[in-house]
This record gives structure tokens, C-alpha cells and sequence, in this order.
């Protein structure tokens, strides 16, 4: 079987045709992969950069709760270490003040583990502080019950001086702790 000329010239037009086609086509889905692949890059990206930030948020919040807590058994131990709470605790009895005492440092307790884990660089000297100021102040609170009448007005007058610092030193670590909440607010928006 004999093939014309016109024949052969489709054949080859056909094969030419294919196969130009073929390239075409690969290029075509080559180019179309190669978008749709950016485009999933660059949506996986935002994803990533959103769950970030709503992490981040959530970090920031669990801090500042972590904070919240702190100030707010801050304020019990201010309350219980001012001259008020002098003159009411030696109108108490030893075992009244000491059931104080042991509530006071569980407060104290949790706060210093706090700011031991969260913030050690920021609080926990300031915790330790006040700690041995508290110490100091219960120590002259129970030497007062068990001095004698002319030796009770020495000890009296060591609490309140003893809360004077102590005072002093909450003043600063809750300035402190409203400096680390209003930083990370202004980190959280």
C-alpha cells in the first residue's frame, strides 16, 4: 500500500500536531500546579500566622489571669499587714492569729510559686521579700502574746514599723504588676 504525498504530509501534520499539543498541555498543567500551589502556600501561611496570634493571645490572657490572681492575694496580705489589723490582732488570741498567719502564707505561698514559674525575673524577689517582712510581723505579733506587759509595747511597736515595710514593698510590687499587665494588654491588641 502505496502512501501519497498528501497523506504523509498528515500523518506528519498529525504527529507534529500531537504532539505540540502534548507539550502544550503539560506546560499548561505545569503552569496551573505550579499557581495552585502558591496559592496553598501562601493560604497555609496565613493559617499558620492566625492560629499563631490566637495562641499568642491566649498566652498573654493566662498571664495576665496568672497576674490578676497575684494582685488580688496581694491585697488579702495588704489588708492583714496594715495598722488596723495590728490593733485587731492583738485584741485576738494566739491560735486566732496564727490560723491568720497559716491562711496569709497559703496565699503567699501561691503567689510566689506563680511568680517563681511565670515571672521569676520580675516578682519572686519582691515575693521574697515581703515573705521575710510577714515573718517578722507574725514573730512580733507572737512574741507579743507571750511577752510580758512592759515588754508587749516594744514588740507592738516592731509590728507596726515591720508593716511599714512591709506596706512599702507591696507598693511597689503591685505598681510592678500593673507596669506587666499593662504591657502585655497593650501586647494583646
Amino acid at each position: 500500500m502505496a502512501l501519497d504525498d498528501s497523506t504523509i504530509i498528515g500523518i506528519i501534520s498529525g504527529i507534529i500536531t500531537g504532539t505540540v499539543t502534548g507539550v502544550l498541555g503539560i506546560y499548561g498543567v505545569s503552569k496551573s500546579t505550579k499557581a495552585t500551589l502558591k496559592i496553598a502556600e501562601s493560604n497555609i501561611r496565613a493559617q499558620l500566622n492566625l492560629q499563631k496570634k490566637d495562641y499568642e493571645k491566649k498566652e498573654i490572657a493566662e498571664l495576665k489571669e496568672k497576674l490578676i490572681t497575684i494582685y488580688e492575694n496581694l491585697l488579702a496580705i495588704e489588708r492583714s499587714h496594715d495598722i488596723t489589723s495590728i490593733y485587731m490582732g492583738s485584741a485576738e488570741n494566739k491560735d486566732s492569729n496564727h490560723r491568720k498567719y497559716l491562711k496569709l502564707i497559703e496565699k503567699l505561698d501561691y503567689s510566689r510559686a506563680l511568680c517563681d514559674l511565670y515571672f521569676p525575673n520580675e516578682l519572686s524577689n519582691c515575693f521574697n521579700e515581703i515573705q521575710q517582712g510577714m515573718n517578722k510581723y507574725w514573730k512580733s505579733l507572737d512574741d507579743y502574746f507571750i511577752g510580758t506587759e512592759e515588754q508587749k509595747p516594744r514588740f507592738m511597736n516592731n509590728a507596726y514599723e515591720i508593716t511599714s515595710e512591709i506596706q512599702a514593698k507591696i507598693g511597689d510590687t503591685k505598681d510592678k504588676i500593673q507596669e506587666m499587665i499593662s504591657k502585655y494588654t497593650k501586647t494583646d491588641s
